[in-house]
């Protein structure tokens, strides 16, 4: 489905729309099926949640949830994913070591802890 044809599709049923953004996955860099479309609070623009289908596809219309942090992954220390889809290699965050944090022969407090993933002091 393009960008445009959705556009279309929400401007026939009455609706402004700001912007049309296809989300992507961060880690892969692939397009997901899944968009992101800003609509002007205008009229009864409510009523896009009541949509069935656009462009002859069932959709469920949802308002988009912002997580207010990024989610960083316990096993690996990356961004944008938890521990529990991750199969990447532990990274331990104290000492940037091959193995889990919790696995980690240093016990006591990093006075001036680094990011392990840009190396920068933290604040």
């Amino acid at each position: 489905m393009d960008k445009n044809e959705i556009l279309q599709s929400l401007e026939e049923k009455v609706f402004k729309i700001e912007r049309i953004t296809q989300m992507k996955n961060c880690r892969e860099k692939t397009l997901l099926p899944h968009y992101l479309t800003d609509i002007k609070k205008i009229g009864n623009y409510t009523n896009i949640y009541k949509l069935k289908e656009i462009c002859y596809y069932r959709v469920k219309v949802e308002p988009y949830h912002k997580r207010k942090k990024a989610v960083i992954c316990f096993n690996c220390s990356g961004f944008y994913h938890s521990a529990r889809n991750c199969y990447m290699h532990p990274r331990c965050i104290k000492c940037n070591g091959e193995h889990a944090t919790r696995g980690c022969s240093i016990n006591e407090k990093i006075v001036e802890p680094v990011c392990i993933n840009c190396g920068e002091k933290a604040i």
